[in-house]
């Protein structure tokens, strides 16, 4: 997960300059997750021992923003992100022909999903906070043994969200 946050925070900063809380802030709400302050600061810690970012001083807060080398690196990781997901898109597109025989909305659904992300947004942009919460309730709710005798109405709450949103 380390590289993972490396380039997360890289593309982050290439926007604007941010604290170590509000980079933690902007990944969970672009994705759901939130690091956790001892995943954080190790990445920002090397990112600044190898020149990659500046730290200025504002308040009581670090404020880390990108160098010239950090900038050239995001450039370098989003280029080689680019390539990654052309690639998966190359096999998405090969396996659809080869193995789905009907039209199915859902292939191009997930390379509408990897495009967005080969532009750095995330699917669903806005919405990937509160699909990221249904998750973790779902989740929630199986783990702790609350579905046990309950899966009719957890189907019934399902299917009136399902038919809401179809509605859209």
């Amino acid at each position: 997960m380390h590289m993972q946050l490396k380039v997360i925070v890289l593309q982050l900063l290439k926007e604007k300059p941010y604290s170590g809380y509000d980079l933690m802030k902007a990944i969970y709400e672009h994705s759901g997750w939130k690091p956790s302050p001892g995943s954080m600061y190790p990445v920002l810690d090397e990112l600044s021992r190898r020149k990659l970012v500046d730290v200025r001083v504002s308040g009581k807060r670090k404020v880390y923003s990108l160098t010239n080398n950090g900038k050239k690196e995001a450039k370098e990781l989003s280029n080689t992100t680019e390539k990654i997901i052309e690639e998966i898109n190359k096999n998405i597109r090969l396996f659809s022909k080869l193995y789905v025989h009907e039209k199915v909305d859902y292939n191009e659904s997930l390379l509408m999903a990897f495009e967005d992300l080969k532009k750095g947004k995330m699917p669903f942009g806005k919405l990937t906070k509160e699909a990221m919460e249904l998750k973790k309730v779902l989740i929630n709710i199986y783990m702790g043994g609350k579905h046990i005798n309950k899966e009719a109405k957890i189907r019934s709450i399902l299917k009136r969200a399902i038919l809401d949103l179809n509605r859209i």
